[in-house]
């Protein structure tokens, strides 16, 4: 029997695994990737909040560490053997932001280096990881350090004597800790337990592109979507937002506007088809930042949810904090904004 058990395979699942396994935690993770694949597998991979400035403290305290930590974690899971999740730092340029002042005061604010240019917001710090590389590169991590890791779908979690037992098609596993960190299906496992999680599905769809002529070296960020350059040739255009849609499969409306959004932001995509296209489920919430807290009334099991788009470049620092909560360590950031007793109509 694990010290704790981890409930999904995500980013933030993932990293709360390594964490905990860093401390001398016995973690067991179970993930149903193949049915329902996490919200940081789709995702573009920039690792900066979109547009940070709106965006209370909470998450920017989640959000800053984001490039250093991703890139000694690419370390690590090179010299376990896994891929280079290539983590890269091309910087992000923002277009027609109606608030520059905001930003301007916002960048100053957390010492974030900006530039006014052309009209636009140039940060060069900004930086993104090849997000499914890196999700490989921590499972393969992940067993080296030797976290057991489980592919199961989880129908039920059962208060027992000493913990919690959850029910999967194969077998029952028991833990005195649990942890359920399942994107917008966390509320549906944690419901029957009286607990109501503020998430709910919102649909994200995205584009890739290969052009025969060389990329922009940028991130560029304007109000109805983005572009972010993965090698000299290729392109991921993003992303749609589709609030109680929880179907996965792409679609062409979504196509259509995608690509229209790409070729305004680098016109010479006006003439090249989209080389694929995927989609993914967030957790939406109403909360101003993420739940990472104990569940009320039921000690040692505890929620790890609710990013919303923030999923991955909030995960290092939500698995730290969601690792010293279950270890009893003194939190790494304040508990307070994260926990249950902050309604989703608090003030961030």
């Amino acid at each position: 029997m694990a010290d704790v058990l981890i409930i999904g395979g995500g980013m933030p699942g993932l990293l709360a695994a390594k964490v905990l396994r860093d401390r001398g935690v016995d973690v067991t993770l179970l993930d149903a990737a193949a049915a329902l694949p996490p919200a940081s597998w789709a995702g573009g991979g920039i690792l900066s909040p979109l547009f940070p400035w709106r965006y209370p403290d909470s998450v920017t305290a989640l959000a800053l560490p984001a490039l250093a930590t991703y890139r000694a974690l690419a370390e690590e899971v090179v010299a376990a053997g896994g891929i280079d999740p290539q983590v890269s730092c091309p910087g992000m340029r923002v277009l027609d932001e109606p608030d520059p002042d905001a930003a301007l005061a916002w960048c100053a604010r957390h010492g974030v280096t900006v530039e006014q240019q052309d009209g636009s917001l140039w940060l060069p710090d900004v930086g993104s990881v090849r997000n499914p590389r890196m999700l490989k590169g921590l499972r393969r991590l992940n067993a080296v350090l030797g976290v057991r890791q489980t592919a199961a779908y989880v129908s039920a979690i059962e208060p027992i004597a000493g913990g919690y037992a959850v029910h999967t098609q194969e077998k029952v596993f028991r833990a005195p800790q649990v942890v359920v960190s399942a994107g917008f299906w966390t509320r549906a496992l944690l419901a029957p337990l009286g607990v109501d999680v503020d998430v709910s599905p919102v649909k994200g769809q995205m584009l890739l592109f290969r052009s025969p002529e060389p990329v922009p070296n940028e991130i560029r960020l304007a109000p109805d979507g983005y572009l972010i350059p993965r090698d000299h040739h290729t392109l991921v255009a993003g992303s749609t937002s589709e609030p109680g849609v929880s179907d996965q499969r792409p679609q062409q409306a979504a196509y259509q506007h995608l690509a229209q959004v790409a070729a305004r932001l680098w016109a010479p995509l006006a003439t090249v088809p989209p080389a694929a296209q995927w989609a993914g489920i967030r957790p939406g919430t109403a909360r101003s930042a993420p739940l990472i807290s104990e569940a009320p009334g039921l000690p040692g099991l505890f929620v790890c949810t609710g990013h919303y788009r923030n999923g991955l470049v909030c995960a290092p620092v939500s698995a730290a904090l969601l690792a010293d909560l279950v270890t009893g360590t003194t939190p790494c950031v304040p508990a307070g904004p994260y926990s249950f007793s902050l309604s989703s109509s608090s003030p961030p």
